[in-house]
């Protein structure tokens, strides 16, 4: 997989919530439908994530919210449709993943 992003001279949103603490509701919707939008690409192309959480989450010139970091990223296909394996970081990590059971899309909710 080749990512291609633009350079992003802000914060990720975990930087932004060391600076100013709790996120208003207004702000944490914008950026939580900027990211589920950007799990919905990941997903309609058969990729799954695996380690969302705020410090992977890059805010622009504009504070629209992008998802970087895909080193953890699995494409999924008709021969690979679940995975099994620990991943993910600390406090973010789906339960699923943590039973050692195997997982699919639903871990990047």
């Amino acid at each position: 997989i080749y990512i291609v992003l633009k350079l992003y001279e802000n914060n990720s949103l975990k930087e932004v919530i060391g600076k100013q603490g709790r996120l208003s509701k207004d702000q944490a919707r914008v950026y939580l439908l900027q990211t589920l939008s950007g799990l919905f690409n990941c997903h309609k192309n058969k990729v799954l994530y695996k380690d969302l959480k705020p410090g992977n989450i890059l805010l622009d010139k504009k504070m629209e919210a992008t998802i970087s970091d895909f080193s953890l990223a699995t494409i999924l296909n008709s021969n690979n449709k679940q995975v099994k394996g620990r991943c993910g970081t600390g406090y973010y990590i789906a339960p699923e993943v943590t039973s050692n059971n195997s997982y699919s899309f639903s871990i990047d909710i």
